[in-house]
């Protein structure tokens, strides 16, 4: 008699997410985010947002774009 587990959806997600985390996919993305954050800058600067206020404006910008992410995965 053989007995199969079902592996929890949740930690099936977890594992494919730290997958995409791991050696050169990091890396990847590490570059994927500093040229999103560079480009975010450049366009906060040709707006006229002082450089000082950048890190408010890349907060909510980054909050935004997962709170839509999340959205769309519901």
């Amino acid at each position: 008699m053989s007995t199969s587990y079902q592996v929890p959806l949740e930690k099936t997600r977890l594992a494919k997410s730290l997958d995409l985390l791991s050696g050169a996919a990091l890396e990847h993305r590490r570059a994927d985010v500093n040229a999103a954050i560079k480009t975010a800058c450049d366009y906060l600067n040709s707006d006229g947002v002082d450089p000082r206020n950048y890190v408010e404006q890349l907060a909510w910008m980054f909050f935004l774009k997962a709170y839509d992410g999340l959205g769309r995965h519901r």
